[in-house]
């Protein structure tokens, strides 16, 4: 069962750990997050702290403790399971944040920006702690999420109407 203080929130992603299925997160408005440790029978609630009040629009977990959730104002890590969350947002960010996917706790990509501006695919190497930006030039079309593949370097994005490939682990797209 989900908490009641959170049972009426609208839920925009869930993720369930490949390998442990018991173990399982869910994110969405009001900066929430629910996890689970016994397959969905009961949910522990968990938020963002920020000054803000985000949409969560993507989360996605590595290993039973480190785990990512991101949205329009930023993206965020746990590192005990999703029991607390800080801040890794890259500075300066262009426009807003949507899907994000990590490849291990120190490989993952963000994506944002589109519909008026160019794509955003920041993307880090060290968990978080510094980000490099890639952008994309498809007029009007807004980013969505990704994934990139465990076995290689080969990574897939949408936007609206778009789907980029990156053949280099998120460093180029088109």
């Amino acid at each position: 069962t989900v908490p009641t203080n959170v049972a009426n929130n609208y839920w925009l992603d869930v993720y369930f750990l490949p390998g442990n299925t018991q173990l399982g997160w869910v994110c969405g408005f009001n900066a929430a997050t629910v996890r689970t440790t016994d397959g969905g029978n009961t949910w522990i609630w968990s938020r963002v702290t920020t000054s803000q009040n985000p949409m969560l629009e993507s989360i996605h977990f590595v290993s039973p403790q480190i785990g990512f959730t991101s949205g329009p104002q930023g993206i965020w890590r746990s590192n005990d399971g999703g029991a607390n969350w800080f801040d890794i947002s890259p500075p300066n960010v262009q426009g807003s944040l949507w899907g994000c996917y990590f490849k291990d706790q120190n490989l993952g990509l963000v994506v944002g920006g589109g519909c008026g501006g160019p794509q955003l695919y920041y993307r880090t190497t060290d968990g978080g702690s510094t980000w490099s930006l890639f952008q994309g030039n498809e007029p009007q079309s807004g980013m969505c999420d990704l994934i990139l593949d465990q076995a290689s370097d080969t990574g897939y994005a949408s936007s609206s109407g778009v789907i980029w490939q990156s053949t280099n682990a998120g460093q180029s797209w088109n």
